[in-house]
């Protein structure tokens, strides 16, 4: 951390954050984090209406990306060292339940 700095972690942290909420309303998903990235941690909730989020867990998990079920929702967790390529792998998760 010393290496990079807060300022620096906090912002790779937003814009994986940011990245993921795209790809989420692009699937037609609903963020449940606060919009307001001065009010969001490095963690983003979500649901996708219309499928159980266990079944939309498992379509992320097939993709190599961990989500964590709670109750209706779903949380991601990415932190400054998530590559970008994650979000790619969350869209073809999603899309792959449309199919």
């Amino acid at each position: 951390m010393e290496r990079h700095g807060v300022a620096a972690i906090e912002t790779a942290i937003e814009a994986r954050v940011t990245e993921l909420v795209e790809v989420v309303e692009r699937a037609g998903g609903r963020v449940l984090s606060p919009a307001d990235p001065a009010r969001r941690a490095g963690i983003l909730s979500f649901a996708l209406p219309d499928y159980d989020p266990r079944v939309v867990g498992e379509a992320l998990q097939a993709e190599g990306v961990t989500a964590t079920v709670r109750g209706d929702s779903l949380r991601l967790s990415p932190h400054a060292s998530t590559p970008p390529e994650v979000s790619g792998r969350v869209a073809a998760a999603l899309e792959s339940l449309r199919e």
